[in-house]
């Protein structure tokens, strides 16, 4: 016993013309994530960008100590 479906042609146009209106309001939706993304980006990027600075300038200043100390402890055993 075989039964066919009937569609309702009215309940098919609700449902397209509802997906459309949700695409447009997706748009503004997206379009304004992309935009928060892309300052919570460009703050997290100079956050890190400081942080490997501060992180050379420390590696450097090592370098300077270590530098310092040899040449003082060269000087005393007369090296």
């Amino acid at each position: 016993m075989s039964r066919q479906t009937q569609y309702d042609p009215q309940v098919i146009q609700f449902m397209v013309s509802s997906d459309s209106e949700m695409a447009v309001m997706g748009t503004g939706e997206l379009s304004i994530g992309a935009i928060a993304g892309a300052i919570i980006g460009g703050l997290v990027g100079v956050e890190r960008g400081f942080m490997l600075r501060l992180r050379a300038q420390n590696a450097l200043c090592q370098v300077a100590i270590e530098q310092n100390t040899r040449a003082l402890s060269n000087h005393r055993t007369g090296h």
